[in-house]
């Protein structure tokens, strides 16, 4: 029988006495998960792969000395090869062998022959070794079934850019209520991350995702178009449903409302007023940390290692949002950590405020899907540069790598930004004409 002996050296302390059969996804799957720590699982079938069980995953190791070099015992070889369950047992088994031959060559166990993969080995692959949030392996694994399941046997070095695109014109004529544009885009990002993870292992190879452009609507334009923002009134009608919202208004009846889902719900309300004022990206918003901000200089200075562009942003803080962090810094011996702490566990940032942000729409008055949470940092910028900003104050504020990207906000108001600017030039050059 295959069985699987505990680790007795395991952090978590001792092991479990009896032994435990792994010939299957499900027998791995009923592994105890340790309150604490972690716990060791050696596969006896399969030399050198353990099974690693914490509180939050399920990982497939491989631990291996490799052979002796001038009488002194080999390197200890120690690396992930995969996470349970984007990963299966059998695939862990296979890839574990490989990584055991190179090690007893005395080869690098991170090389490896996958040059003539097939696409389902490749996506096999790389789920099993890319971190992938759940959301999106769940959304990869409906694509991969509804447009590439059939061509899984196809070699990998036989995909070309003409090939991709015939599935994502396949995507397009078959879509359901729409959504095509999304779903062809949704599948190139798919091959992207396949090829991606493929082409890491196979240096020089071609990589053919990144010579097909994105579908676009019918009219030639961009599912959402980047210049996608509220105007003036909406922005002010969206400003005042905050409150709204914060106070219950348009909250289900059946549902209690305790202080509990009060203070959820100021919460929500508090982290989409910084998005409106401040503009920060999504991630570094729901993020942010006490120690980034300075509340009598009106600052925040986000870290190069938590920013898109690997520099240090440095963001003015105004009025109504200053306001609100004095309110918020007033509790924050219990959340020392983070401004808007998760629901169940203050050491971790809250979820995504995607349904907040939907509900404070309908409560404005506008249509469901009007703007996305990241469409509010255009809405940011557009005002300022309407209310005289210069662009390089914009992008100072927005953090933009490019300039260009911020360029984008000069043509956000519907008017001829360049010739008013140089009727202005020509005024204060005495120009007659001028206007």
């Amino acid at each position: 029988m295959k069985t699987t002996t505990p680790n007795t050296h395991a952090r978590s302390g001792s092991a479990p006495k009896h032994e435990r059969p792994l010939n299957t996804d499900d027998d791995v799957r009923g592994l105890p998960r340790p309150k604490k720590g972690r716990r060791d699982y050696h596969v006896k079938d399969t030399p050198g792969l353990m099974v690693r069980v914490s509180p939050a995953s399920v990982l497939f190791i491989v631990r291996k000395r490799g052979p002796r070099v001038d009488d002194k015992p080999g390197e200890i070889h120690k690396l992930v090869i995969g996470h349970f369950p984007a990963m299966d047992l059998e695939t862990a088994k296979k890839l574990a062998n490989e990584k055991v031959s190179l090690i007893r060559q005395g080869a690098d166990p991170n090389r490896t022959d996958t040059a003539g993969q097939s696409l389902g080995e490749a996506w096999k692959w790389a789920k099993g070794n890319r971190h992938l949030k759940p959301s999106t392996l769940r959304d990869y694994e409906d694509r991969w079934k509804r447009h590439l399941s059939a061509h899984e046997r196809t070699p990998m070095r036989a995909i070309t850019p003409e090939w991709i695109k015939a599935r994502m014109d396949g995507a397009l004529e078959n879509a359901k209520k729409g959504d095509g544009v999304v779903d062809a885009n949704r599948l190139r990002s798919l091959l992207g991350t396949i090829f991606t993870e493929w082409c890491e292992r196979n240096p020089g190879a071609a990589h053919p995702v990144r010579a097909v452009r994105k579908a676009r609507n019918g009219d030639g334009s961009a599912p959402r178009p980047r210049t996608n923002k509220l105007t003036v009134d909406q922005a002010r009608a969206y400003s005042r449903a905050l409150e709204r919202y914060a106070a219950g208004e348009g909250r289900p009846g059946k549902y209690e409302d305790g202080p509990y889902q009060r203070a959820q719900r100021r919460g929500m309300a508090d982290y989409l007023t910084l998005n409106m004022y401040v503009g920060l990206r999504k991630s570094n918003g729901i993020g942010l940390r006490w120690d980034w901000i300075d509340l009598g200089a009106a600052t925040i200075t986000v870290p190069a290692s938590e920013t898109k562009t690997k520099k240090e942003l440095v963001v003015n803080i105004p009025a109504p949002v200053l306001s609100m962090l004095k309110r918020r810094h007033a509790d924050s011996e219990r959340h020392p950590v983070y401004v808007f702490p998760g629901r169940r566990n203050s050491d971790k940032p809250m979820n995504s405020p995607g349904k907040a942000h939907e509900a404070v729409l309908k409560l404005a008055g506008l249509p469901a899907g009007a703007v996305t949470i990241h469409d509010m940092r255009r809405t940011l910028g557009s005002a300022m540069i309407a209310n005289g900003a210069d662009v390089s104050e914009v992008r100072e504020q927005l953090g933009h790598a490019n300039i260009a990207t911020t360029s984008i906000y000069l043509n956000l108001k519907g008017e001829n930004t360049v010739k008013k600017s140089l009727e202005r030039a020509a005024a204060a050059f005495g120009g007659e004409d001028a206007a």
